[in-house]
C-alpha cells in the first residue's frame, strides 16, 4: 500500500523570504513603484507579529490567496515604513495584528487582505483604486468601508470634553446601528472595524489615561 504525500502548505513567511514573492503573486502597484529586488529584513517586532500571523491563517487557504495577503503585508509595510505608533513600535504591527483578529475567526481571504490594509487609504498615499487595480473590486469596498465608519463619531465623543448624558448615549448608540445597517453592504466591514478597535483596546497602555477612558468608554 503506497502512502499519498500530502503537499506542505505554503506559509506566508515563506513567500514573504522569497526575492521574487510580489512579482509573482500581482502586478505591480501603479503609485508605488516597482516591488523589492529582495525580501525586506523585517524589524524584530514586525517578523514577531507576522510569525503569529503566519501560524493564525488557516490552513485551507488556497496558496494564491495566501501570496496575495503576503503581497499586502509588503504594502501594508511599505506605505507605513518610518511611522510609529505612541508604543514605540512600528505602525504596520497595528493592521497585522487586525488581520490576526480576523484570521483566528477563520475568516475569508478578502477580509483578511482588507483587515491588512484597512488604514493605508486614510494615513498613506496608497488610493482605492490601487487597491481595487491589484486585489479587486470587493477588497476596495472594504477598506473604503472601514475608512467610512471611521469618519463616524463614537459614543462619548463631545465638544466640550464632558461625558455625555445616558440618554444621549442611547441614542447615539441607536443612530450608529442604523448607520451600520445603512452603510455596510458586506458583514466584512464591520468585523475590520471591530477587530481594529480590538487591537486597540489591547494597546491602550501607551495613552496618557484621559485618552484610554474616552477610548475604553466607545
Amino acid at each position: 500500500m503506497t502512502l499519498k504525500t500530502v503537499p506542505q502548505r505554503t506559509t506566508l513567511m515563506d513567500i514573504l523570504s522569497r526575492s521574487t514573492a510580489l512579482t509573482d503573486s500581482a502586478p505591480e502597484l501603479p503609485s508605488l513603484g516597482a516591488p523589492p529586488a529582495t525580501a525586506p529584513a523585517w524589524e524584530p517586532e514586525v517578523e514577531a507579529a507576522l510569525e503569529r500571523l503566519d501560524e493564525a491563517l488557516s490552513p485551507n487557504l488556497l496558496p494564491a490567496n495566501v501570496e496575495l495577503i503576503a503581497r499586502a503585508v509588503s504594502l501594508a509595510h511599505d506605505a507605513h515604513d518610518g511611522i510609529r505608533r505612541k508604543s514605540g513600535e512600528p505602525y504596520v504591527v497595528h493592521p497585522i495584528e487586525t488581520t490576526i483578529i480576523l484570521a483566528r475567526m477563520q475568516l475569508d481571504a478578502d477580509t483578511l487582505i482588507g483587515g491588512m490594509l484597512h488604514d493605508v487609504i486614510e494615513d498613506t498615499e496608497v488610493t482605492l483604486d490601487d487597491i481595487e487595480a491589484n486585489f479587486g473590486a470587493r477588497v476596495a469596498s472594504l477598506v473604503d468601508g472601514v475608512t467610512k465608519l471611521g469618519q463616524i463619531p463614537w459614543t462619548g465623543d463631545s465638544l466640550d470634553g464632558r461625558s455625555l448624558a445616558a440618554r444621549e448615549k442611547e441614542q447615539q448608540a441607536e443612530n450608529l446601528r442604523k448607520m451600520f445597517l445603512a452603510m455596510v453592504d458586506d458583514i466584512g466591514v464591520v468585523l475590520i472595524k471591530l477587530a481594529d478597535r480590538l487591537h486597540n483596546m489591547r494597546t491602550l497602555d501607551a495613552m496618557p489615561r484621559e485618552k484610554q477612558v474616552r477610548i475604553a468608554t466607545q
